[in-house]
């Protein structure tokens, strides 16, 4: 099982193949089901992420039965098609410090700027095209792990 290597899953989206696959928890996205509906079905030890984009939504998710928030984009994105529009440094910073909650950074994160989003206060962070696209995934996950290494209090998530 994952729990033997230390790690576990976070199924994006499909509350119901989180509880039947016995992953850890779930993480909702704007239109998926409201948190408060995914803790009454995965009970209160299940991890539950959500995404916000915007500092308002960050302040209003984190009232909700949730254990952390994803935020972005931090920067431009490819992996969706009407991406809100991009925080920045300064607006996920502005985000973790309104937040109790560990804040987990999307969208536009690479091995050039994953060092400058840790140093907003991210937990961790979050890649999908930085890694999914890349010539070489394995030496891009290699580089983006080395540049947060010794500075993120969480951990890198690949994010699909």
């Amino acid at each position: 099982s994952l729990a033997d290597f230390g790690t576990g899953l976070i199924v994006d989206d499909r509350v119901q193949q989180a509880r039947d696959s016995g992953a850890l928890g779930v993480h909702l996205g704007r239109n998926d089901m409201p948190a408060a509906e995914a803790r009454e079905l995965l009970g209160p030890d299940a991890i539950i992420g959500v995404t916000v984009n915007s500092l308002e939504e960050a302040i209003a998710a984190s009232r909700g039965p949730v254990d952390y928030l994803g935020a972005g984009p931090v920067f431009g994105t490819l992996s969706k098609d009407n991406p809100a529009p991009a925080l920045g440094l300064d607006g996920l910073g502005r985000i973790v410090d309104a937040v109790a909650l560990p804040v987990v950074a999307i969208g536009g994160i690479n091995a050039d700027n994953a060092a400058a989003v840790i140093g907003q206060g991210a937990y961790g962070v979050a890649v999908l095209s930085a890694v999914a696209c890349a010539e070489d995934p394995e030496a891009a996950t290699r580089n983006i792990v080395e540049a947060v290494a010794g500075k993120a209090p969480g951990k890198v998530v690949h994010d699909d």
